[in-house]
Formats: C-alpha cells, structure tokens, sequence
C-alpha cells in the first residue's frame, strides 16, 4: 500500500508538473499573441498616420493648385476688362474726332444753331 501512495504521489506531482508546464506554455503563447497584437495595432496605427498625412498633403496640394488657377482666371478677367476698357475709350475717341470732324466741315451751314466753342 505504501508503494502504492508512493505511486500515486508521484503520478499527481507528475501530473501538477504537467499542469503546470502546459499552463506555463499557454501563458507564453498568450502573452507572444499579446505582443503581436500590440505590434500589428501599432503598425495599422502608422499606417493610419501615414495614410492621413499623403491625404492631407495631396488635399493641400489640390488647395494650391486651385488657388493657382482661381488667381490666373482673375488676371485674365483684369486683362480682358482693361482691353474692354480699353476699346471702348478708343471707340469713344474715335466717335468724339469724328463729331468734332463733321462739325468743322459742317460749320458754315450749322451757324447759328450750334455753339461751336470747344472744337
């Protein structure tokens, strides 16, 4: 009988030292999973980042641009407004010489019924 406690002491350490190896194996492989987690979270976290920061930059890249166009777009309105302007002080001139052309060949026959001052 006492070999036979003997036996069964031994089987239970065996066993508590099974138990306890593999709850040491689990334990390694919990925490080794833990620590791929926090990796794998860490690297979607830069990417994240990364990912913002190419959309950030290609946002301002596309505000920057815009402003480009939106500046060249008002100096050729400037442009064409002074050439408007422009064409039309010329016609205007243009309309005055030949007024004032008309009325110095006409101003025999208009005497008397136009000022003729400021020719």
């Amino acid at each position: 009988m006492m070999e036979n406690n003997k036996a069964q002491i031994a089987a239970k350490k065996e066993m508590l030292a099974r138990q306890e190896q593999e709850e040491k194996e689990l334990v390694d492989r919990m925490l080794k999973k833990f620590a791929q987690d926090e990796e794998e979270e860490l690297q979607r976290e830069h990417n994240r980042r990364l990912f913002k920061q190419r959309f950030m930059a290609e946002a301002n890249k596309q505000l920057l641009e815009r402003s480009v166009i939106e500046q060249r777009e008002r100096e050729r309105e400037a442009k064409e407004q002074e050439a408007v302007k422009l064409r039309e002080d010329q016609r205007q001139r243009v309309i005055v010489e030949a007024k004032r052309m008309l009325l110095l060949k006409h101003a025999a026959e208009l005497e008397g019924f136009m000022p003729l001052s400021g020719l």
